[in-house]
């Protein structure tokens, strides 16, 4: 089967091999900690992720590779 990549959209710098790690203010609420980390198989939807971003910093999206287990998120993959 081929593997299918997963994106990351931010505006954060990151360069190979940093580790996203839950534990930090929610892009979208900053009152909201986060304890996970959003990431998508579709690069459209981490493109709107990073857009949707705050800061200065340009759009990016990255592609990333889990290193533990994961789940889907049913909130955003049932719609």
């Amino acid at each position: 089967l081929p593997v299918v990549p997963f994106y990351h959209g931010t505006k954060a710098d990151l360069h190979i091999g940093d580790l996203l790690t839950a534990g930090f203010k929610s892009n979208y609420h900053a009152d909201v900690i986060m304890n996970h980390v959003y990431f998508t198989a579709l690069v459209s939807s981490a493109g709107l992720a990073a857009e949707l971003a705050p800061g200065a910093n340009p759009a990016r999206v990255y592609i990333v590779e889990p290193t533990g287990s994961y789940e889907d998120d049913p909130n955003v993959t049932d719609k």
